[in-house]
């Protein structure tokens, strides 16, 4: 019984020992509680008396990150600016930074660059932001780089970083036309590499959005197009064709050249007149960038012969106009012997293929077999990237003959050689879906 009561008197000891530690914490000033964070920081730093990550975070935590910010900016110029750290301590500070998280990382490195505008800070900061920086985070990346004194010796290490960040985090070029307004000039060029570099189909609308800024940037910006043009897997959209071929007017040298190759890159179907008024040139480079877009977008060639590409985009611009709709129309027949019929004739005319396809690819959804079947052989000889989804979905037609030639269809249009049942397929399937 003796030995209880003395047990019980020291739990209760060691209780009431807690409750006045955690009392004595809370009535610590804030001054004193910015030193010990400061302290915590600079002991992990240099390693001393065995500081492991782990417990240091945890102390941080319990300190709360409120009281980081007022010595930040004191932390961040002392230990990287003047006091050179080496490689391995520089590791173990980032790693007790960045264990913030991003928002709050991100808030007290505007403090920084507010009290220290210089280039090296900003690059200091951005460079520590940069790898855990995620899509909501980007707008304040972009206003610690905007922070400086000196954007030029910023737009390197600002242009790596955001490539990285526009990789990896899909969601960040939402936020491209607003992080764009909040730059200066230097920085906005250095935005449109990173998007370039980035080289993702979502980033074509923010490059057609600013074209006609002044010409320097509006080279960059068909620079970006084009490379972004050459790894996109379906034609670009209509607000973005349509800013490119506004330099297939009165423009000359290399901005038309450039527009030439991105339109043929889009594969877009309402410059092929414009494209063929450009063959009468006395440029052999022009002419063969012409030819190779206009064949890119139909899918036949003519060899840059101006009179056979005339004579036959009258011919089909005749067609469409008079037997063409009426034949679009006989898709929707009831009689399966109408829709074959129209399928066949529609497979032969390829200005507008990337329409047609559209339409032919809602035929597998047809409850007749053989319309899903001849649909996939048509959609397979206009060559068109827009029907891949459909196709795809088709593969697990539970009719053989149809899940077949929507296996050869797409073979052709995307001169892959997967296996039927890969999963490659799906994954393809997927990523158009997050790029239309």
């Amino acid at each position: 019984m003796v030995k209880r009561k003395r047990a019980d008197r020291t739990t209760w000891g060691l209780v009431a020992a807690g409750v006045a530690a955690a009392v004595c914490l809370l009535a610590v000033p804030f001054e004193r509680k910015r030193e010990n964070v400061e302290a915590l920081i600079l002991r992990l730093v240099l390693n001393e008396n065995g500081f492991a990550a782990v417990r240091v975070e945890r102390e941080l935590v319990a300190l709360g990150t409120d009281t980081i910010d007022p010595m930040f900016t004191s932390l961040v110029k002392r230990k990287l600016g003047e006091r050179a750290l080496d490689a391995g301590q520089l590791d173990l500070l980032k790693g007790a930074l960045t264990a913030f998280g991003p928002s709050a990382l991100g808030r007290h490195l505007g403090h920084a660059v507010e009290a220290d505008d210089s280039t090296e800070t900003v690059i200091r900061a951005l460079e520590l932001l940069a790898p855990i920086a995620r899509d909501e985070d980007f707008t304040t990346f972009a206003r610690i780089a905007a922070g400086g004194r000196e954007p030029e010796g910023v737009a390197p290490v600002f242009t790596d970083s955001v490539t990285g960040l526009l990789r990896r985090e899909k969601g960040a070029f939402v936020s491209l036309p607003g992080v764009w307004r909040s730059l200066p000039h230097a920085l906005q060029l250095a935005l449109i590499d990173s998007v370039r570099d980035a080289k993702d189909a979502r980033g074509l609308e923010f490059l057609a959005d600013n074209i006609g800024f002044d010409d320097v940037t509006d080279g960059l910006l068909l620079d970006a197009l084009v490379e972004i043009a050459r790894v996109a897997k379906q034609p670009g959209s209509r607000n973005v064709t349509a800013a490119i071929r506004r330099f297939l007017h009165g423009d000359v040298g290399d901005k038309l050249n450039r527009a030439v190759i991105a339109l043929g890159l889009l594969q877009d179907e309402s410059a092929v007149g414009d494209l063929i008024d450009l063959l009468d040139t006395d440029s052999r480079g022009l002419q063969r960038g012409v030819n190779e877009a206009l064949q890119r977008i139909t899918g036949i060639s003519f060899h840059g012969d101006h009179a056979r590409w005339s004579a036959w985009y009258e011919s089909e611009l005749e067609w469409f106009d008079g037997d063409g709709a009426d034949t679009l129309a006989a898709l929707q027949h009831a009689e399966a012997s109408m829709v074959l019929s129209a399928t066949r004739v529609l497979a032969k005319h390829k200005l507008f293929r990337q329409r047609i396809s559209r339409e032919l690819a809602l035929l597998l959804n047809d409850p007749d077999a053989a319309v899903r079947s001849a649909t996939c052989l048509a959609l397979s000889q206009l060559g068109s990237s827009v029907a891949v989804p459909a196709l795809i979905d088709a593969l697990q037609d539970e009719n053989e003959s149809v899940a077949r030639n929507a296996y050869s269809a797409l073979r052709a249009l995307t001169g892959r050689n997967d296996p039927v049942d890969s999963e490659a397929w799906q994954k393809l399937a997927d990523e158009l879906a997050a790029t239309s």
